[in-house]
C-alpha cells in the first residue's frame, strides 16, 4: 500500500504530496500524523490518502505513526482549498498550523483579572443579538467594541460546544482574556505563546478538552472537535490578514470555511463589518442613530475661525466640556495619507467625475482608487474658479501648541505612536494609536467631547476600500462617544459624503452597488503579484495581467501560477469558498 503524505515543512508553492511505501505491519489511514524520511531527516507529515499503486519508481517507507486520526478528511480538504486559493503548497500551510514538538500535560487556561461591566442598557441589545444568532447561521453585527466583548461572555454562557473567538492582534486577544469571563476551560493562543504551551493548547482544542479558544490568525486554521460558534471580533481590521510571509492567508475567510465544515454559527462583529461579509450574511446594527448635526462642515463660513481644523463648533464644544469638568478627545490621524488636494479659497475638494469618490494625489495628476479614472490636476478650483488648489494638511504637534495657547489654564496631551505626552490631560490630541494600542475596554466615563478633526483623511487612501474604512472609523468614534456619554462632532470638508455614512444600511447598500458596478471585491476575486515583471510571465498569464503601479493584477486563477518562483509575492483577495460570488 502507498500513502500520499504532505510533509509538515515550508515547501515551494509548486510542491504537492509525496508517495511513501507502507510496511504490512503498519496500519495507516487518511488523517494520520506520521513520521517520514525527507532529504535525510525525519519529519512529521499528514496522510492525505492511502492507495494501492504509485507512478514513482522508488519509494521510501513511512517510519511510524505519531498520532492516529489527527485530522479528518474534511480538515485536509479545507487545507487544500485554502492553499489552492493562496497559490501555496499545502505543506507550507500545515507548517504554519501545527507545532513542531509535542508536550504532555494540561493546556494552560486563562483567568480574568479585570472587571468587565455589562450595563442595564446593554442587556436588551445582547438579547436581540442572541435571538438573531439563533435565527441565522451566519450574522454580521455592527456595534461598539465593548459590546462585542460582552457578546463573547453571553455567547459562552448561553451556548454549548466549543467556541472560537478570533481577534486581529495579540493585544486585543490578551485584553479579552483579561476582562471577559469565559469559563474555566478557556485558553489564549497567539504568536508569543511558548512552544510547549502552544502544543498543549492545540492538542486540547483538537480533542475537545478545551471549550473556548481566544486566538489570533493561526487559530482559524486549527482542527477542532465539536465547534458550535465562531466569533470574529474587529472583523473589519485588515490585521486579520497575514501579509508578512507565506502563506498569506485571511483568517476571516479561513474561519468561514471552518464554521461551514462544523455547521457552526459564524458571527462577524465590528463597528462596521466588512462588505465581504455583508454579501453573504444579514447585518444588524445595535447602536443608536446619529443626527446630521454631528457633522461639521469645515467649508462653512459659520464654522470659520483663525485656527486650522478648529471650527467654531469644536472650540465651543471644548469650552462646554471643560466647564463641566470633563475631558476632551480630539482625534487627528496623520498616519499614512493625510495630504489632500483642496482649494485654499473655498475649501472645495475635487471628486472623481466618474464615481464621485475622492481621488489620490500623484506627482502630476489624480487617480481614483475606486474606478481607476485618471484626471489632470485643474488649474482653477471647479467650485469657485480661483487658482488656489494645493496640497493641504496639518500635524498633531502644531495642533497641540495651538490648543495650549487657546486654553492656557488647561493641560494638553498627545497620544500617538512613539509619543505619549500627558495622556491624562484635560485636552488630548490622539491618532489611531489611541484606539489600537492605548485604550482598554470598559473605560471610565471621563470625556465630555469627542471630535474627529478631519474625518475624511482615509478617503484619500490609495485603495478602493477608503470609503469603507472611513465609515468604520467614523462609527468607532461615534460608538466610543456614546459609551462615554459625550457629545460627538465630526469635522469634514465633504459633509454630504460623511452624512451618508451615518446610516450604515444606506451606506453599505450604496457601496456594494458601486463595487458591483466596477467589478471590485467582493464581486470579483483578485490575485496581486508583487516582484513580477509582465514580460517574465508565461504567455497565458501575460494576456490576463493588468499592470497597476509596481504590481500585476489577475482576476482569474491559473495552474501556471504554481510555476512562479516563491520570490514573487502573491496576494489573494477574495473568498476561499469554491465558486462564491457576492450578490446584492
Amino acid at each position: 500500500m502507498i500513502a500520499e503524505v504532505y510533509p509538515i515543512l515550508k515547501l515551494p508553492r509548486k510542491c504537492s504530496y509525496f508517495d511513501y511505501d507502507l510496511r504490512f505491519d503498519l496500519p495507516v489511514n487518511a488523517g494520520d500524523l506520521v513520521r517520514v524520511p525527507f532529504k535525510g531527516h525525519e519529519v512529521l507529515g499528514v496522510v492525505k490518502a492511502v492507495k494501492e499503486t504509485s507512478e514513482a519508481k522508488k519509494l521510501i517507507r513511512v517510519n511510524s505513526v505519531a498520532k492516529p486520526n489527527y485530522l479528518t478528511v474534511a480538515d485536509i480538504t479545507r487545507y487544500e482549498q485554502i492553499a489552492e486559493h493562496l497559490v501555496q503548497s499545502v505543506s507550507s500551510l500545515l507548517h504554519t498550523v501545527f507545532p513542531t514538538i509535542f508536550a504532555d500535560g494540561r493546556a494552560p487556561v486563562v483567568k480574568t483579572t479585570k472587571s468587565s461591566h455589562i450595563g442595564a442598557l446593554d442587556i436588551p441589545v445582547l438579547e436581540r443579538c442572541l435571538s438573531e444568532i439563533t435565527l441565522n447561521r451566519s450574522l454580521a453585527i455592527a456595534g461598539s467594541t465593548d459590546l462585542g466583548l460582552a457578546l463573547a461572555h453571553v455567547l459562552r454562557r448561553k451556548r454549548s460546544g466549543q467556541m472560537l473567538i478570533l481577534l486581529p492582534r495579540e493585544r486585543e486577544a490578551e485584553l479579552l482574556a483579561r476582562y471577559v469571563k469565559l469559563g474555566d476551560s478557556s485558553a489564549l493562543l497567539h504568536g508569543h505563546t511558548p512552544p510547549k504551551d502552544r502544543a498543549r493548547i492545540i492538542e486540547a482544542w483538537r480533542t475537545g478538552e478545551l471549550e473556548t479558544l481566544i486566538g489570533t490568525r493561526n487559530a482559524s486554521l486549527l482542527p477542532v472537535s465539536k465547534l458550535s460558534t465562531v466569533l470574529v471580533l474587529e472583523a473589519g481590521n485588515e490585521e486579520h490578514i497575514n501579509e508578512r510571509r507565506n502563506p498569506r492567508f485571511d483568517a476571516r475567510e479561513a474561519a468561514k470555511l471552518l464554521a461551514r465544515q462544523h455547521d457552526a454559527n459564524l458571527v462577524a462583529f465590528d463597528n462596521l463589518p466588512r462588505l465581504e461579509e455583508l454579501v453573504t450574511m444579514p447585518m444588524i446594527t445595535v447602536a443608536d442613530q446619529f443626527d446630521d448635526d454631528t457633522v461639521v462642515n469645515l467649508g462653512s463660513s459659520d464654522e470659520l475661525t483663525t485656527e486650522p481644523l478648529l471650527s467654531d463648533s469644536v472650540l465651543s464644544g471644548i469650552e462646554t466640556a471643560l466647564h463641566s469638568q470633563k475631558r476632551v478627545l480630539l482625534f487627528l490621524n496623520r498616519k499614512g495619507v493625510a495630504k489632500r488636494l483642496q482649494c485654499g479659497k473655498c475649501g472645495h475638494i475635487p471628486l472623481c467625475g466618474t464615481c464621485s469618490h475622492v481621488p489620490i494625489v500623484r506627482h502630476d495628476d489624480l487617480v481614483c482608487a475606486n474606478c481607476q479614472t485618471e484626471m489632470w490636476i485643474p488649474d482653477q478650483c471647479p467650485s469657485c474658479g480661483q487658482p488656489k488648489l494645493a496640497l493641504r494638511g496639518i500635524g498633531g504637534t502644531k495642533l497641540v501648541s495651538t490648543l495650549q495657547k487657546l486654553f492656557p489654564k488647561q493641560s494638553v496631551g498627545r497620544i500617538e505612536k512613539d509619543t505619549l505626552e500627558n495622556p491624562t490631560a484635560d485636552i488630548v490630541v490622539a491618532t489611531e494609536y489611541f484606539f489600537s494600542s492605548y485604550l482598554e475596554p470598559f473605560a471610565a466615563k471621563r470625556f465630555g467631547l469627542v471630535a474627529d478633526l478631519a474625518a475624511d483623511i482615509a478617503l484619500h487612501a490609495s485603495d478602493f476600500r477608503g470609503a469603507e474604512e472611513t465609515a468604520r472609523k467614523l462609527h468607532r468614534l461615534l460608538n466610543f462617544a456614546q459609551r462615554q456619554g459625550a457629545r460627538v462632532l465630526i469635522q469634514t470638508w465633504l459633509p454630504d459624503v460623511l452624512r451618508s455614512m451615518l446610516d450604515l444600511k444606506y451606506f453599505t447598500d450604496a457601496e456594494l452597488e458601486l463595487r458591483k458596478r466596477y467589478r471590485l471585491p467582493p464581486f470579483t476575486k483578485r490575485l496581486i503579484l508583487h516582484g513580477a515583471k509582465l514580460e517574465e510571465l508565461p504567455p497565458e498569464l501575460q494576456s490576463q495581467a493588468i499592470e497597476r503601479g509596481d504590481s500585476l493584477e489577475l482576476s482569474t486563477r491559473s495552474q501556471q501560477l504554481k510555476s512562479l518562483p516563491d520570490s514573487i509575492k502573491i496576494q489573494y483577495d477574495g473568498s476561499y469558498v469554491q465558486g462564491h460570488e457576492g450578490s446584492v
